[in-house]
């Protein structure tokens, strides 16, 4: 009689673990919609993954090599705001 309920209890603890499994997949579905419903915060976003760079390297070679357009021109305006940084940062060491 014990195998039965043996089980019985195997297979109420696989059904509350695919219940768990399914609870949190939801919440993490919750949880991604909310960091993207919210308003992207983009500086986040850059930041929250090593998997980004990359990415976004990809992106701005993408959009560099593009057509002129407004994205373009943004870029472009990145591009020398990293320039200045860069001859900053090299005119410092000099300097040390």
């Amino acid at each position: 009689m014990n195998a039965p309920c043996a089980v019985m209890n195997d297979l109420f603890r696989h059904l509350q673990e695919l219940d768990r499994d399914a609870d949190k997949k939801a919440e993490f579905e919750r949880l991604k919609r909310s960091y993207m419903s919210d308003g992207i915060d983009y500086g986040d976003v850059i930041g929250r993954t090593q998997e980004i760079g990359p990415m976004l390297e990809d992106f701005l070679a993408l959009v560099s090599a593009g057509p002129d357009c407004l994205a373009k021109k943004a870029l472009d305006a990145i591009v020398e705001v990293a320039a200045e940084d860069y001859a900053k940062c090299m005119m410092q060491r000099k300097a040390a």
